[in-house]
């Protein structure tokens, strides 16, 4: 019963993960014209979710040791809640940008936090299944 709960907290932060940094691709077009958006402008939309996640990956380490993993992806789940709300309010590129890279921080911790969690929480005998539903998800 436990792998299966640990196998969900895997799952859901690889969707998690991969939906964040993909969703924008179909918002896109309707964002260029909603807020006029430069060529330049849009990669920098698209992007900056990329520059929270490098952020988020790099302090997600100390956060981990500090907090516990657990608490780590906690503490990003409440960002993944919070970061869409205020996209939802957003009126302005510059704002969509900052709120994504917001998002990002959530996206790079899980995407080191929980392997890691999963690594140390998980059987032996199913530790490697576990591990790898986060990158098939």
């Amino acid at each position: 019963m436990k792998s299966i709960g640990i196998g969900l907290v895997s799952g859901t932060a690889g969707v998690l993960f991969g939906y964040s940094v993909a969703v924008v691709a179909g918002a896109l077009t309707i964002l260029t014209d909603q807020f006029d958006l430069t060529t330049f402008e849009g990669e920098i939309v698209v992007t900056s979710v990329l520059v929270g996640a490098f952020i988020g990956a790099t302090v997600s380490g100390k956060l981990a040791a500090r907090w516990g993993e657990r608490r780590a992806m906690l503490s990003a789940c409440v960002v993944f809640v919070l970061a869409p709300i205020g996209l939802a309010f957003a009126q302005s590129a510059t704002e969509i940008s900052l709120w994504r890279v917001v998002l990002g921080l959530a996206v790079g911790t899980v995407s080191m936090v929980a392997p890691l969690y999963v690594a140390e929480a998980s059987p032996a005998a199913r530790r490697g299944a576990l591990v790898s539903l986060f990158q098939l998800v």
